[in-house]
């Protein structure tokens, strides 16, 4: 059996540039419970605009970037929408189209980033030299008590093939899996082979016939979720 990684509580100084951890390593579920904690449910301390700003972040480096400094995986927030965007134009036209089903113009990336629902979204993202390089965002049926999250993720070209993509789609679906929903859905190209691995890896079921893929996230998969994020 995988270990289980573990996570780690920070509070960050300096918007984004100094982290100091405040819990020991533990499992994904027991940080969030001690973040939520240090936020009281998330109703303060959860943005850089906050005096004390917190964070949950995985305790040992990724996968795939032990000979490099690793991107730094945190949430993503309204004020980063600029950074996400920079991100999603970055994509060339072949990317554009597996991210957004259609030949997707600098206009409809700006829109999309402009209507980005953050009351039922949460995005993740993954951060080098203050670039947004990889991005995964699950979109929820219900602001609070989700049954059922959407999850669509990208990565830049220079940062892929060290599982960068994997690792945030199994924040995501960790994630969904924490606030009670019971699975994770991805719609995808048939050509996107990469997103049918990811599914595949983390343990879900992929439909060729209508192209979509479920990651069930109930209680008793989220172990084998969160022992999948070091794999």
């Amino acid at each position: 059996m995988a270990d289980q990684q573990l996570f780690v509580v920070r509070r960050c100084d300096g918007f984004y540039r100094f982290w100091h951890d405040v819990t020991d390593p533990a499992p994904l579920r027991e940080a969030h419970a001690a973040y939520d904690r240090l936020t009281h449910s998330e109703t303060h301390s959860t943005t850089p605009d906050d005096v004390e700003y917190y964070d949950v972040f995985a305790a040992d480096p990724l996968p795939g970037w032990q000979n490099e400094p690793a991107p730094l995986i945190r949430r993503l927030h309204p004020h980063d929408a600029a950074a996400i965007e920079a991100h999603l134009l970055g994509l060339d036209l072949a990317d554009r189209r597996l991210r957004f089903f259609r030949e997707a113009t600098d206009a409809h990336i700006r829109a999309y980033v402009r209507d980005i629902d953050w009351t039922h979204a949460r995005l993740f993202g993954a951060i080098r030299a203050d670039r947004v390089v990889g991005m995964a965002e699950a979109l929820f049926d219900h602001a609070a008590m989700p049954r059922h999250a959407e999850v669509a993720v990208s990565v830049d070209g220079d940062a892929r093939g060290r599982g960068l993509g994997r690792y945030l789609t199994s924040r995501a679906v960790a994630y969904a899996a924490l606030l009670g929903a019971r699975q994770s859905c991805f719609a995808f190209l048939r050509e996107n082979r990469p997103m049918q691995r990811i599914i595949r890896t983390l343990g879900g079921l992929v439909d060729m016939d209508d192209l979509i893929g479920v990651i069930r996230t109930a209680d008793a998969a989220l172990t084998a979720a969160d022992q999948r994020l070091a794999a």
